[in-house]
């Protein structure tokens, strides 16, 4: 510390000053004036009590007495107020003001900063902050950093996100807040901006016109206990906002794909059991009978039924697919015609197809009814001039059985089974559309290069042939009641179970052989697998025929039955399931 400039003038002090509790006025002052800095010293030149803001930059209480000792003797001899200024370690300077005191001897210290380095301290802190703010909104992106006055001025603006107000910084200070927005959105930010002069800090998200979200954190700026400004930190969250919104619907739209995958399921169960009853009760009926139009209604239903089904599959992504390589242009071109008619002469379509090679592996069937869906909706990009979509229909609309089509006109299963196939084939689609503006369908498929390497054949042990005994497992009644009708005509011998462990009785209980096992691939706590499991030591030479209302790729990917095993997917006819046990036994 460098030692104080005394100077020449020396005042008498007050008549009874000398008289007061100095230690107590030491602390009433520290009290009541917080700015000072005040030390009481004894007549020993010790500190007895000492405190104030500026006495912190005036440095270790010892070295201050030290540099004050020929005033502290002076005021104790002569009882006479010594005034000097002090140069402190910063640089600054202090006006020292060291009073005697009689009770008890010694003298007190008045530490005070000068007013006009004090104001020049401040307006520097102020430099330094609006630096700091400039520094810290620069490095933001995305972002913007406003200091407001209480009068909604801005008195500092920085970051990217500025051109959002449509000013530029020079311009942007200075003005107050309703001169730089719309009305409209003065009046929503301003209470904002009201609150945090009240001291409240404020964390709230504001949309704009343009369709972008900005999130604002503000907080209040105090000057000795009073809030003097606030400050806005502004950040766009609108790619964010996005995401999060992309996220939500894709996890949407993953829990409808598992639950119209269980639908399916069990709607297959139940088709398997109409159609096939259907099947079986026309066997029996002639051609003039009044019976047969209904049983044929009942079968043609059954069949729409099925169709639903594996588009819902198809939209939960669990319907198996046969890839191959396809030429997108060729199957647009090989759909044309079939388009056209479907959307009759009232409907224009132009198809643009480029020369080049364009390849990707998926299924053309699967291509050929994306087309199709899409043409049906708007009348690959496909483009109509339509009244086009408000943005909850665009929400909604790969939602499985949401239509905007008037009840009893379409499933609501279009789009979702095209969603479903663009995503099986690794693929995704965007939609740009809104009021009055008509659609925009955009598929992305990934391109494929190479040639396709062909499906292998599935190789099957032979079977004996004639007289065989199958043994049918599977939980629903209905199910087994028309596969014995299936098979009992043919000449096959049938047994029956519901579970695994039924079937292991009626295995046990039978005397003969049994051939072929015909089984649910999912039983109550047990997979078909196990039951061919528990038959094969007894019957080495069996033969299996799996059968599923779930998707047999899907049931392979997962383990459930061997990569090789034949699997029938229900709901299946009368035709088709001979036709796989003729093949795997040899026939």
């Amino acid at each position: 510390m460098k030692p104080p400039t005394p100077t020449s003038d020396a005042a008498q002090a007050p008549p009874g000053a000398a008289d007061l509790d100095g230690i107590a006025l030491t602390h009433a002052l520290l009290e009541l004036v917080p700015e000072l800095g005040v030390v009481f010293v004894d007549q020993a030149l010790t500190c007895r009590a000492a405190g104030g803001g500026p006495l912190s930059r005036a440095g270790d209480v010892g070295d201050l007495i030290e540099a004050l000792r020929p005033q502290l003797v002076a005021a104790a001899m002569d009882e006479q107020v010594q005034q000097t200024r002090l140069t402190v370690a910063d640089g600054g300077t202090l006006d020292v003001r060291v009073s005697p005191s009689r009770r008890p001897r010694g003298a007190i210290v008045i530490l005070r900063d000068r007013p006009e380095l004090l104001a020049e301290r401040r307006v520097q802190e102020v430099n330094r902050r609006e630096r700091l703010y400039q520094i810290v909104a620069r490095h933001l992106p995305d972002s913007a950093v406003l200091l407001f006055d209480t009068e909604l001025r801005y008195l500092l603006a920085e970051g990217p996100a500025l051109e959002a107000t449509g000013y530029p910084t020079t311009e942007l200070v200075g003005r107050t807040l309703p001169q730089v927005l719309e009305p409209d959105a003065a009046e929503r930010i301003a209470p904002i901006y009201r609150a945090v002069l009240e001291g409240r800090s404020v964390d709230v998200t504001q949309d704009l016109s343009d369709g972008r979200t900005f999130s604002l954190k503000a907080v209040p700026v105090r000057e000795g206990g009073e809030v003097v400004a606030g400050i806005v930190v502004a950040r766009d969250v609108s790619r964010e906002r996005r995401l999060e919104a992309q996220l939500r619907q894709s996890q949407k739209m993953e829990a409808i794909g598992t639950l119209a995958s269980g639908v399916a399921h069990d709607y297959n169960n139940l088709l398997m059991g109409i159609s096939g009853c259907a099947e079986i009760s026309l066997r029996y009926v002639g051609q003039d009978s009044r019976a047969r139009p209904f049983l044929e209604q009942v079968l043609r239903a059954a069949k729409r039924g099925a169709s639903l089904t594996r588009q819902l599959l198809l939209f939960s992504r669990r319907k198996e697919a046969q890839p191959t390589l396809v030429d997108v242009g060729a199957v647009v071109m090989e759909s044309e015609k079939m388009l056209r008619s479907l959307l009759g002469e009232s409907i224009a379509l132009k198809v643009a197809l480029d020369n080049a090679d364009w390849k990707v592996r998926c299924d053309p069937g699967h291509l050929q009814q994306v087309l199709m869906n899409l043409v049906v909706w708007v009348t690959l990009l496909v483009r109509d001039d339509g009244v086009g979509m408000d943005g909850e229909t665009l929400e909604r609309v790969f939602e499985p059985f949401f239509t905007t089509k008037e009840v009893g006109r379409g499933t609501g299963l279009g789009l979702s089974t095209v969603y479903g196939i663009v995503k099986q084939a690794g693929g995704h689609i965007d939609i740009e559309s809104s009021v009055g503006q008509g659609a925009t369908f955009t598929v992305y498929l990934p391109r494929a290069l190479g040639e396709d390497e062909g499906r292998g054949e599935r190789t099957h042990a032979p079977a004996k042939p004639g007289g065989e005994t199958v043994l049918v497992v599977d939980d629903e009644p209905l199910v087994r009641l028309t596969l014995r009708a299936f098979l009992e005509p043919l000449g096959y011998s049938v047994l029956e179970a519901c579970d695994r462990a039924e079937a292991t009785l009626v295995a046990r209980a039978h005397e003969g052989a049994i051939d072929l096992l015909v089984s649910d691939v999912m039983l109550p706590g047990a997979l078909g697998r196990d039951v061919e499991a528990d038959l094969r030591p007894r019957f080495p030479r069996l033969l299996t025929v799996f059968m599923s209302a779930h998707p047999a790729d899907a049931l392979r990917d997962a383990g459930y039955v061997r990569e090789d095993a034949v699997v029938l997917e229900k709901p299946f006819s009368e035709g088709r399931l001979m036709e796989e046990i003729d093949r795997i036994l040899g026939r």
